[in-house]
């Protein structure tokens, strides 16, 4: 996605979740983050015409981020 921003799906199941990888925000531990959608709802979006980027959850417990 550029700015070392990455989309990781995860295969081991047929929904395919996505999560969200962005090493530019808050601390390590939140780099990597769940998405709202998967795979599939993500490609129909992207088919649609939108172009949807990884949109981390804000933590603002975490003393670090």
């Amino acid at each position: 996605m550029g700015c070392a921003i990455w989309w990781c799906i995860d295969l081991s199941t047929p929904e395919g979740m996505m999560r969200g990888w962005d090493p530019n925000r808050g601390c390590e531990r939140h780099y990597l983050f769940p998405e709202k959608f998967t795979l599939a709802e993500w490609l129909t979006d992207w088919l649609a015409g939108h172009r949807t980027f990884p949109s981390p959850q804000e933590t603002p417990e975490c003393p670090h981020c």
